[in-house]
């Protein structure tokens, strides 16, 4: 009996996956099927918008050339390069803003000017300071990703009992030991919230980037594709951007509910 009940479950899990998946793609099939009627009806010139199966023409002729494979890699390298910086330099800096007076006066106010300016209208100066390419790039989605970072650490970190720091400290544990072992665990679910808009903000910017420094990349794909007006190719490129951004949201959401197990923020 309870293996036939444990197949059940298994089949039931499997169904519900299925299910979930096929609900999810609905929306997207019916945007698909509304471009195809305009497409057809030339509601809209076919140079403006060509029909669906051009651009997947398109896509594959890009695939198996290996060039567009080849420039998304550049781009989410750079963006997921840009992400793991901002996360490191995000956590410690909302920890410390949170543990310390002194770092929270100083960089508090640093943080509420910077944090609500377009990151890219630095684009110039970044150019200025790091030149062109992989550098001011990564650069630009670091200080794009780290704001949400690190107002998220922070807002967590300040929210948990004091109790639990006053507790540690009296046990005699470090500092440093009370933000790994006591604060840093009950801020993640706060932290994760940030952390995921980061990851948002790492791709946005890469890609604008590269459109503005022609630095490669799929960003540079738009740039080349717009101005040769190839809107397939331009369209191919915005699908690859969002396919990439798709999976890694998806990726990043199994990784949170496998580590946030514990809380209700899972």
């Amino acid at each position: 009996m309870s293996g036939s009940q444990g197949t059940a479950t298994v089949g039931e899990s499997i169904g519900d996956s299925v299910g979930s998946t096929i609900d999810y793609l609905k929306p997207i099939v019916g945007l698909v099927v509304v471009w195809e009627v305009i497409a057809t009806f030339e509601l809209v010139p076919s140079q403006s918008l060509p029909h669906t199966y051009v651009v997947a023409e398109t896509l594959v002729d890009l695939v198996s050339t290996g060039s567009l494979l080849e420039l998304a890699a550049l781009t989410a390298g750079r963006a997921f390069l840009a992400f793991l910086i901002a996360i490191v330099i995000g956590v410690a800096l909302g920890l410390a803003m949170a543990q310390s007076t002194v770092v929270g006066w100083f960089f508090d106010p640093i943080i509420s000017l910077g944090f609500p300016i377009p990151k890219v209208t630095l684009v110039p100066v970044y150019v200025l300071w790091f030149g062109f390419g992989n550098v001011p790039a990564v650069a630009l989605a670091v200080t794009s990703a780290v704001f949400p970072i690190v107002i998220a650490t922070y807002d967590g970190a300040r929210g948990i009992k004091r109790e639990l720091v006053w507790s540690a400290r009296s046990m005699g544990v470090s500092r440093v030991g009370v933000a790994r072992e006591v604060v840093l665990p009950a801020a993640l679910p706060s932290i994760f919230n940030g952390v995921q808009i980061a990851l948002f903000l790492s791709f946005v910017v890469v890609v604008v980037a590269e459109m503005v420094t022609a630095g490669g990349g799929l960003g540079q794909m738009l740039t080349e594709s717009v101005r040769f007006f190839q809107t397939a190719t331009t369209i191919a490129a915005v699908i690859t951007v969002a396919v990439i951004g798709l999976v890694s949201d998806r990726l990043f959401r199994l990784l949170r509910g496998r580590l946030l197990r514990w809380t209700d923020d899972a």
